[in-house]
């Protein structure tokens, strides 16, 4: 009978283990999120501080146009890649007249 209770007891420590390891992996997923949402915020402002002080320091770029864009373009698409402005203009691509049309750019 003690053998009884003693792998009842056994079985209860496994899955309140188990269960504290699942709700840990979960607290790690969202503090994971929260970072990502920080870093992404974080982004988000200097890109909009660089465009108020009409400072980009990185352009997108495509394998099928010498063009470099911002990333709110129309023409700006996932598949572009993301380079510094002065190895864009260095390797040839100039501005877009549709997002650089009115803005002066400083490096």
């Amino acid at each position: 009978m003690v053998e009884v209770y003693l792998l009842i007891g056994v079985a209860v420590i496994f899955f309140l283990l188990k269960g504290s390891k699942t709700k840990d992996s979960h607290e790690t997923i969202n503090e994971k999120n929260e970072l990502a949402m920080k870093n992404k915020e974080v982004l988000k402002e200097k890109i909009q501080n660089d465009l108020k002080n009409n400072k980009i320091d990185h352009v997108f770029v495509s394998i099928h146009s010498k063009k470099y864009h911002t990333h709110k373009c129309r023409f700006y698409n996932d598949t572009m890649s993301e380079l510094p402005l002065d190895i864009a203009i260095k390797e040839g691509y100039i501005p877009c007249k549709i997002c650089y049309h009115k803005k002066k750019i400083s490096v």
